[in-house]
């Protein structure tokens, strides 16, 4: 079983492709979830760094498609 720091990493990590898809006026939005936690405390920073892998990961991904077209 993981740590503690290791579980809120990855539920941060989650949390970055996890949305909301949001309906409103024909119009559709997609809703982050935001930092269940304090951002000060050990969790909320823990969780934020996973989120922060999770978005970096992805615009690398991005960008290399990006240079394949």
């Amino acid at each position: 079983m993981a740590d503690a720091a290791d579980r809120f990493f990855y539920e941060g990590r989650r949390a970055f492709y996890n949305y909301d898809k949001v309906t409103s006026n024909k119009k559709v939005f997609y809703h982050m979830l935001s930092n269940p936690y304090t951002p000060s405390s050990f969790r909320g920073k823990e969780w934020q760094r996973g989120y922060n892998i999770g978005y970096s990961e992805n615009l690398k991904r991005q960008k290399s498609y990006e240079q394949k077209k």
